[in-house]
């Protein structure tokens, strides 16, 4: 059974993906790898079980995981917002769109079979990535 979960066919990007039993499947279509990301993560294809897995990867640019963020920081993070620690004081650095897509590919809980294809003008249909 597939499942279309956002966007439209003739963006930018397409993904695709399915569980290991092949029996369900999830489409979506967006501009940007972050846009897909928010649509993956809204029809609970991206499980956010504790933490973000952007968040993650961004606190990785730096060598930090998410245990050593919340010990280097923890005075601030008593007294002031997760996100304001983390953009504002700690200034850790955003990722890239080809990072957000790294990150939705590293996220295998539901969809274990993944694959984005990207719009060609010449051919208007998708092209394997």
């Amino acid at each position: 059974m597939l499942h279309k979960i956002g966007g439209q066919y003739g963006q930018k990007i397409k993904w695709y993906g399915t569980r290991t039993d092949r029996r369900i499947s999830w489409q979506c279509y967006g501009d940007t790898y972050q846009e897909i990301y928010d649509y993956l993560m809204s029809a609970g294809v991206i499980d956010q079980i504790e933490d973000d897995p952007i968040d993650i990867a961004r606190l990785a640019k730096v060598g930090l995981t998410l245990g050593d963020f919340e010990k280097k920081y923890e005075d601030e993070l008593d007294k002031k917002d997760f996100y304001t620690v983390f953009d504002d004081i700690a200034k850790v650095p955003e990722i890239t769109d080809e990072e957000i897509k790294e990150v939705i590919l590293g996220e295998r809980g539901n969809a274990y079979y993944q694959e984005f294809s990207l719009w060609d003008e010449e051919e208007k249909d998708y092209i394997e990535d």
